[in-house]
């Protein structure tokens, strides 16, 4: 289906397959085994329920503060001749429009604060398409044939703990990124409900081999669950070297904040949108868990940055066909899954970038496409220097801090200041029939100031149909301070990383 602007629509079930693959589209689940590993996992799985609440909290501001954007802008179309009744019915997400973040931070805080924020948004996004075409183009480099004078099949231990990989597997590598654009290009010129399908299909694909990762991994790893020595389970161990690395892989996996405008609107009821992001959140947080553990307890200190190369000796002729059937879908599904995960945040980059550019301005179908197939190619370029995956996304979390956690905060503080200030300077409409007629001995012009004094917007008026208690100043400057520590541990850990380097 469509809406009145021709865009296309999905339901809420969709929604909840589009925003999975954009939060967990294959980097983030194999990441997280090799920082659960090395940092302890009860502490691992602490941190990760942690940071998966708090990243509640700024996916239902950036909705709050797109439904009071909606509602401001309509009132100063009104010229003044509105009610408080009639402002806040309009505080709800749009069916036809939508606002990007970058918008968002311009509406309220100005365009430079908006050009350094779509800076900021440009640099994260670019990072994540480059973590995504590593994946792709790592599992495919190890996987096909390649052999001869230039090329080298890659293995598993090529990417361990390198920044890229050495000589003729650079070449099959380089060769595999290629290839990798050549899907990823066009599908980006597609709009999020264009791909509707597809999104689903792979999201359930995703779930089947994550869960046989999971199983496989928890029936190898049965008879070595009280081993002693170096490979001793990390049960209740804590590493802070290990921690400081754990944080921002975890962050990394459960972000959406600039996304959600993008993903949100083509969903037709938009009351269900936060409900949307909440699922998807704590089914993401558990699947990470459960892989992280079970692979970590399998593979050990063996664990790869990117998990699912682990599976490349169970390739090999020795191993049953069922096993090395498993281990192929294993190794090249994340590699096709990230696809899906790389288009949306291209899309997601072009719409923020354009909001930034053409302000006001409709932009035509072939002039989106051209902006997406620069904006999609290059992370590919990129990619071919740097291939540790572990890096880049302790650099990228730099600032998914401030894309996922200050901008919504500080979008959160502003826009209810001033939607409570527009509220304050509107008219209260009343109607003097529906005076309490019990007060016999109080005038009607007293009663109807009385009920005139009761209908000011209090507390509850300021907020919108998506707020709580957790829309409220203190909380919001308790989670800048949340914000804050999770700076100076992701800054740690790249700290340490660069002087092991």
């Amino acid at each position: 289906s469509s809406d009145v602007r021709g865009i296309r629509t999905y339901g809420v079930a969709v929604g909840y397959f589009a925003v999975l693959t954009y939060m967990s589209g294959g980097t983030a689940p194999l990441s997280v085994p090799f920082v659960v590993w090395h940092t302890g996992i009860l502490s691992s799985l602490l941190t990760l329920a942690v940071i998966a609440v708090c990243m509640l909290l700024p996916i239902t501001w950036v909705i709050e503060t797109m439904a009071r954007a909606e509602a401001l802008e309509q009132c100063s179309h009104k010229d003044g001749q509105i009610d408080i009744q009639t402002a806040m019915s309009m505080c709800r997400l749009s069916v036809d429009r939508k606002f990007e973040v970058q918008k968002l931070t311009q509406m309220f805080y100005g365009k430079t604060a908006g050009s350094i924020f779509c800076f900021i948004v440009v640099i994260n996004m670019e990072m994540v398409c480059w973590s995504l075409a590593q994946v792709g183009a790592g599992s495919w480099s190890t996987n096909l044939p390649f052999d001869g004078d230039l090329f080298l099949r890659c293995t598993d231990t090529d990417f361990l703990h390198h920044t890229h990989p050495q000589g003729r597997c650079w070449n099959s590598y380089a060769i595999c990124v290629v290839l990798f654009g050549v899907v990823v290009i066009p599908l980006s010129c597609f709009d999020l409900g264009e791909l509707k399908v597809i999104t689903v299909t792979m999201s359930l694909f995703r779930f089947i081999v994550l869960g046989a990762m999971a199983v496989h991994s928890f029936a190898m790893g049965v008879d070595t669950l009280h081993d002693s020595g170096d490979d001793a389970i990390p049960w209740t161990n804590f590493a802070f070297t290990g921690w400081v690395k754990a944080t921002p892989v975890f962050i990394f996996g459960l972000v959406t904040s600039v996304g959600i405008p993008t993903l949100s609107q083509p969903v037709t009821n938009k009351l269900a949108v936060p409900k949307i992001f909440a699922a998807s959140i704590v089914t993401a947080a558990l699947v990470y868990a459960v892989v992280g553990v079970a692979i970590s307890l399998h593979f050990k200190s063996d664990v790869n940055e990117m998990a699912n190369l682990n599976w490349v000796p169970y390739t090999h002729q020795q191993s049953s066909w069922a096993i090395r059937g498993m281990a192929y879908c294993i190794i090249l599904f994340p590699s096709l899954d990230v696809i899906l995960h790389f288009v949306f945040s291209v899309i997601v980059v072009t719409n923020n970038l354009e909001s930034w550019l053409f302000v006001g301005t409709e932009q035509s179908r072939t002039r989106r496409t051209a902006h997406r197939f620069i904006m999609a190619t290059i992370p590919l370029i990129g990619c071919l220097f740097v291939t540790n995956l572990v890096t880049v996304l302790q650099f990228l979390s730099l600032t998914i801090n401030i894309v996922a956690f200050l901008t919504p905060a500080a979008l959160q503080y502003r826009s209810r200041k001033i939607w409570m200030e527009r509220l304050s300077s509107l008219s209260v409409s009343w109607d003097r029939t529906s005076i309490n007629t019990d007060k016999a001995q109080v005038e009607l012009d007293e009663s109807a100031s009385l009920l005139e004094t009761e209908q000011k917007p209090g507390p509850r008026q300021h907020d919108t149909p998506y707020s709580g208690w957790y829309s409220k100043p203190p909380v919001v400057y308790l989670f800048i301070v949340y914000s804050c520590v999770c700076i100076v541990l992701t800054v740690t850990g790249v700290a340490i990383t660069t002087d092991k380097t």
